[in-house]
């Protein structure tokens, strides 16, 4: 049992996905037909946009004014560490670094209320491929705190890559599977967001994001499980089963 450090967690449910159908624009052709812009946001991660050009940038029009707190990139070739740059006609300007799989930005306390996105990548090892750009709203809980363990399975043997709270293991090409066995304590305001959450899945399906630490630069796309029920831990807290589970992504080749 693994207990990371403090940080909040953050989850989205799809209505709070508001890149979700978004028009995507790049400045660059896309390599075929069968890797289109569309693939950025269209909630799946099993088919990637693939540009042509190892420098690039992709405008989202979210179809409407929002105010996100966070920002994430899934199923990406783009390389370890380098940075990802952000704008909006809010005036933001800010940057992140890549991770494999999938990694995101923060968006708390910096101005975000805006309709078209800019992310962009310059010099990339390879042409830059992403499987989905994801801009939410996403609920915080801010007595969540994210213990249990972590597991990935890959359809072809990858390397090692040693992480701040887990092991991530990348193929060269192939399916990258990842679950949890995983709890979040809760008090009763949290409790009743998770309710919240289950409630319009159950209706309306689609898959949630979910950061477990907003001290890590990790992001999941997951289906949404049956919440366990809650066991007391004191007369505040509460500590629920929540395993998760992310479909398997599109590892884009050319790494």
């Amino acid at each position: 049992m693994a207990i990371f450090p403090s940080g909040v967690v953050m989850i989205a449910a799809p209505s709070q996905v508001h890149s979700l159908g978004a028009a995507a624009s790049l400045n660059c052709p896309v390599v075929s037909s069968d890797y289109p812009t569309s693939c950025l946001t269209d909630g799946q991660t099993d088919r990637p946009m693939r540009a042509s050009w190892d420098t690039m940038s992709v405008t989202l029009d979210l179809g409407g004014t929002f105010t996100p707190n966070l920002l994430g990139l899934l199923g990406h070739n783009i390389d370890h560490g380098r940075v990802i740059g952000v704008t909006n006609e809010a005036g933001l300007a800010r940057g992140f670094g890549g991770r494999d799989p999938n990694c995101w930005i923060d968006l708390r306390g910096f101005p975000t209320s805006a309709r078209y996105w800019t992310i962009f990548v310059n010099s990339n090892s390879v042409p830059v491929s992403i499987c989905e750009i994801v801009i939410a709203t996403a609920t915080v809980f801010q007595h969540g705190l994210w213990v249990g363990g972590l597991t990935e399975k890959l359809s072809y043997p990858g390397y090692r890559d040693l992480t701040e709270y887990l092991q991530t293991y990348i193929s060269m090409s192939g399916a990258l599977v990842r679950s949890t066995d995983t709890s979040l304590q809760v008090d009763e305001q949290d409790r009743l967001k998770l309710a919240a959450i289950s409630s319009e899945v159950l209706v309306s399906g689609g898959r949630v994001l979910v950061v477990p630490n907003s001290r890590i630069n990790d992001i999941w796309f997951c289906e949404w499980p049956v919440i366990e029920e809650a066991t007391y831990e004191n007369q505040v807290l509460r500590t629920m089963g929540l395993p998760l589970y992310e479909p398997p992504a599109s590892l884009v080749n050319g790494r």
